[in-house]
C-alpha cells in the first residue's frame, strides 16, 4: 500500500478518534429527537469550560454565521474580548441550520483561532473535524496549526496526505522534511529561514519572523509561537512575545513567565509611559517584582496597566501578576482601591475582593467603586457622589453612566437605532446566544472596550448579560471603566488621605 495512502487511512483514524473522545466529553447522548446525522456536534471544550452549551446555535442559520465570521476582526487585543471570543469557536456546539456536517463553520472557527493567535485551540479544533480539509488552503493551516502547537507527528501525518495531491513548494519542504525526519530517503530542505513553521519538523528553532508566502492572517500565531519557543535566542523571542501579548495571543500567565526569565534588567522608563517593547515590558516586570515599597510597586503597575490605546491585554495581565505577593493589610488602605482596580480591571474579582472591601471601609473607595458598581447595582445618589469625587470631565462621565446602565446601575442610554446595535439587541431577546456573542465580538472590533462607543459599551454588555454571559458582560465593563478612568487619575484621594 502507497505511504500516502498509509497516511491519509492513519489521519482518518486520529480523527475519528477524536470524535470519539469529543463525544465521550460532551456527554455522548443529545437531548431527545435530536438527530446527530444532520447537526453534527463540533468542538473541543464542553460548558463547564466555556459558558457555550449545545444549543449556542441554535436557530441562527450557517448563512448568518458566515456573514459575522467574515465581520470579525483580524487580532483581538482586549483580554477581555479575545477570552470570549476563544471559548465561543472552541465550544462543543450543533453546528448551525444549514451546515449539516459541521464543517464549513470548523474551518472558519479554526481560521479565526489562528487570526487570534490560538496555536494550540486551532490545532485541536482542527482535529476534532470528521475529514480532513478539501481544499488545498484549509489543509495547509491545519498543518500550520500542528506545527505551531508543536504537534510535530500529527502534522507529518496530514504533510503526507497533503503532498500527495498538491505540487506546492511549501508541501513539497514539508515533505522532505518529514521523510528525513522518519530516517527515509529525500533530500532535506537547507533554508531554514524559507521554512516558517516547517522548520520544527527537523527540530530547529522557529525562524523570528514567518516568512512572506506563509498563510495570510496567521502572523500573531507565529509569533506566539516564537514568543514561547526556548530554542529561539532571547532577544527575538522577548520581541515576538511582546507583540502576540498585545494581540492578547499569549495570556498574562504565560507572558509574565516569559518576562521573568527575560536576561534583562533595569528601571522602568522614567516617562512613565507603557512600555512599547518586549525589553521594555521585561524590564517594567521585573521593576515592578523587585520594588519593597507597596506604593512604588502599584505605580509601577499602574504604568503597564493599559496598552498605548487604551486596551486592557496580555502585557496588562502580566503586569499585574507581582501585585498578588502584597496582602491587603490596614496599613495600606490608602492604596487599596488602586490595587482593587488593577485587579478588577484584569479580570481577577477574587484577589479584587479582599482590596475593594479595605478600600470601603476607608477614604480610597473612588477607584473601586464603578467596579464595585458593576457587581452590585449602587444605592440612590452614589452614582452622583461617586461623579462628584472622581472629577470626570462630562464626556468620562457619560461613558461610565452607559456602561453602568446596562447593569441597571444608572438611568438608560438612548438609542441610536443604529441597525448593528437593533440587531445584536434582537439576538439577545431571542437567546440566540452564538449570535448574539459574534455580534458582540464585531462591535468591539481590534480595539475591544477601549476603542468602543459609550453607546456600544451599554449594548453589547447589556445584551451579554441578557443571554446570561454574566461574567463575559463583567469583564468588558471592567476594562471599559479602565480605559475611562485610569488608576492614576485617583492617586490624589491617596495623597489627601495621608
Amino acid at each position: 500500500m502507497a505511504p500516502e495512502v498509509i497516511s491519509r487511512m492513519t489521519g482518518q483514524f486520529h480523527r475519528a478518534a477524536a470524535a470519539f473522545i469529543l463525544a465521550l466529553t460532551a456527554g455522548c447522548q443529545g437531548p431527545a429527537g435530536h438527530d446527530d446525522r444532520s447537526r453534527a456536534w463540533v468542538g473541543t471544550l464542553p460548558r463547564r469550560e466555556t459558558r457555550f452549551d449545545q444549543r449556542t446555535w441554535q436557530d441562527t442559520s450557517a448563512s448568518t454565521v458566515r456573514q459575522l465570521m467574515a465581520r470579525l476582526p483580524d487580532r483581538i487585543e482586549s483580554a477581555a474580548e479575545h477570552r470570549l471570543a476563544r471559548n465561543l469557536l472552541i465550544s462543543i456546539t450543533d453546528a448551525p441550520h444549514g451546515d449539516d456536517d459541521g464543517s464549513e463553520s470548523l474551518a472558519l472557527r479554526v481560521g479565526a483561532l489562528m487570526r487570534f493567535g490560538d496555536v494550540s485551540d486551532a490545532a485541536a479544533l482542527a482535529r476534532a473535524a470528521r475529514n480532513p480539509p478539501g481544499d488545498e488552503a484549509g489543509a495547509q493551516l491545519e498543518i500550520e496549526a500542528e506545527l505551531l502547537a508543536g504537534n510535530v507527528e500529527m502534522a507529518c501525518i496530514d504533510l503526507r496526505a497533503l503532498a500527495a495531491r498538491s505540487s506546492t513548494q511549501w508541501a513539497e519542504d514539508g515533505l522532505a522534511a518529514c521523510k528525513a525526519r522518519a530516517g527515509e530517503a529525500g533530500a532535506t530542505p537547507h533554508d531554514t529561514d524559507r521554512l516558517g513553521a516547517l522548520a520544527r519538523i527537523g527540530g530547529a528553532a522557529l525562524p523570528a519572523d514567518p516568512p512572506s508566502g506563509d498563510l495570510a492572517g496567521t502572523r500573531i500565531a507565529y509569533l506566539a509561537a516564537v514568543g514561547e519557543d526556548p530554542k529561539v535566542a532571547p532577544p527575538r523571542r522577548l520581541e515576538a512575545a511582546f507583540t502576540a501579548a498585545r494581540a492578547s495571543a499569549l495570556g498574562g500567565d504565560a507572558y509574565a513567565k516569559i518576562l521573568r526569565s527575560a536576561p534583562v534588567r533595569g528601571e522602568a522608563s522614567p516617562s512613565g509611559e507603557a512600555p512599547d517593547s518586549g525589553k521594555q515590558a521585561a524590564f517594567l516586570f521585573q521593576a515592578i517584582g523587585e520594588a519593597a515599597d507597596p506604593g512604588r510597586k502599584l505605580a509601577l503597575a499602574e504604568q503597564g496597566l493599559l496598552s498605548p490605546g487604551g486596551a486592557v491585554d496580555g502585557v496588562s495581565a502580566a503586569m499585574a501578576a507581582p501585585l498578588r505577593a502584597v496582602k491587603p493589610e490596614p496599613a495600606l488602605a490608602p492604596l487599596a482601591g488602586r490595587f482593587a482596580a488593577i485587579f478588577y480591571t484584569v479580570g481577577d474579582t477574587k484577589a479584587a475582593a479582599p482590596w475593594a472591601d479595605l478600600a470601603k471601609r476607608s477614604v480610597s473607595d473612588t477607584a473601586a467603586w464603578p467596579y464595585r458598581a458593576v457587581l452590585k447595582p449602587p444605592g440612590s445618589g452614589e452614582l452622583a457622589a461617586w461623579e462628584n469625587k472622581a472629577r470626570l470631565d462630562p464626556v468620562r462621565q457619560d461613558r461610565i453612566a452607559a456602561i453602568l446602565s446596562a447593569f441597571d446601575a444608572a438611568p438608560e442610554s438612548s438609542d441610536a437605532g443604529q441597525d448593528d446595535l437593533q440587531e445584536i439587541d434582537t439576538a439577545a431577546a431571542l437567546q440566540h446566544v452564538g449570535e448574539t456573542t459574534l455580534r458582540a465580538l464585531v462591535l468591539l472590533g481590534r480595539e475591544g472596550p477601549a476603542g468602543a462607543s459609550a453607546q456600544t459599551l451599554h449594548h453589547v454588555v447589556k445584551a451579554l448579560d441578557r443571554v446570561n454571559l454574566h461574567d463575559e458582560a463583567r469583564a468588558i465593563a471592567f476594562e471599559a471603566i479602565a480605559a475611562t478612568v485610569p488608576s492614576r487619575a485617583h492617586r490624589g484621594e491617596v495623597e489627601a488621605s495621608m
